[in-house]
């Protein structure tokens, strides 16, 4: 019947009884993963289909409940747009991707990791990425971007017309001047980009080895921020140990490849961008040939 009455035992052991404090209805309204919900004191039975415990689920949910391991998975990047993503400090283990980029993207930008692209009014939590590889072989998409990170590829990039009208969820009134329709799909776009966040994330010895030109790749993330109206945050977040490479056996003089930012935490912090209370301790960041190297 979904209640649970007070009194009712909910935990029993040698050294702890847990009972309801009172009675409570569940309900599905919000996702939860622990059985106690501090905020409102509502007890439940987690059942949403949110919820994510292995490979498979972990493409199409929100809230892992355990460790996942990745082991002899092909992962693809999530795109995470005016969502939540609560990784519940639950490990992710040994994501591995081996890409070689498309020739070229509508949006002119490539994006590899957990999350190819965090946008919109995005946030992601407690993620504990652990023992990531990636490798994006970019010699194949000379005039795009690669944005690359164990976390995510780029957080908060401009949107395409197709995810704004995914956020926007409807269309202006017709019956209004085309005067008052472009001030107000203006503010409707403004309403929606908002701020991407990370908070509370860490990755675990990450190795991205990355080959071409145009790569901007970090121990967390590729790109952070885009402009002054789409922000990005980054904060409580760390990388330990791990590599990042980009170029490492490539003849860059002879390729010409110059256009290559590496970062033990992040590629590049845009305008927009922001990160605090968060560290690297990544062992190795560098790149061959004219470049510019952040640790």
């Amino acid at each position: 019947d979904n209640i649970i009455n007070k009194g009712d035992i909910l935990f029993q052991s040698a050294e702890l009884t847990l009972l309801a404090p009172e009675t409570v209805t569940l309900k599905e309204s919000r996702v939860y993963r622990y059985g106690y919900n501090l905020d409102t004191g509502e007890i439940f039975i987690p059942t949403s289909e949110k919820l994510a415990y292995d490979a498979t689920t972990l493409k199409g949910g929100a809230y892992p409940v355990c460790d996942i391991d990745l082991a002899g998975q092909s992962w693809t990047p999530i795109d995470l747009l005016g969502s939540t993503y609560d990784g519940g400090g639950h490990a992710i283990k040994n994501l591995t991707m081996n890409k070689t980029a498309t020739a070229a993207s509508p949006t002119g930008n490539q994006n590899f990791g957990l999350f190819g692209s965090v946008a919109g009014s995005s946030t992601v939590l407690n993620v504990n990425l652990v023992d990531p590889v990636i490798t994006v072989d970019f010699t194949t998409a000379p005039n795009d971007t690669c944005n690359v990170g164990a976390l995510c590829g780029v957080m908060n990039p401009k949107l395409t017309d197709d995810q704004i009208k995914a956020l926007i969820g409807g269309s202006v009134p017709p019956d209004l001047s085309e005067t008052v329709k472009a001030a107000l799909l203006e503010e409707m776009i403004k309403s929606v980009q908002g701020t991407s966040t990370i908070q509370g994330c860490k990755v675990d010895n990450p190795k991205i080895i990355t080959t071409g030109n145009h790569v901007r790749a970090g121990g967390l993330c590729g790109v952070t921020g885009y402009s002054d109206e789409q922000k990005s945050v980054i904060k409580d977040s760390y990388v330990t140990a791990g590599s990042v490479k980009a170029n490492e056996s490539a003849d860059v003089m002879t390729a010409g490849y110059d256009d290559v930012l590496v970062g033990g935490f992040c590629g590049v912090v845009k305008t927009g961008g922001s990160i605090s209370n968060s560290y690297s301790t990544l062992t190795t960041a560098n790149i061959v040939g004219k470049a510019k190297v952040t640790v």
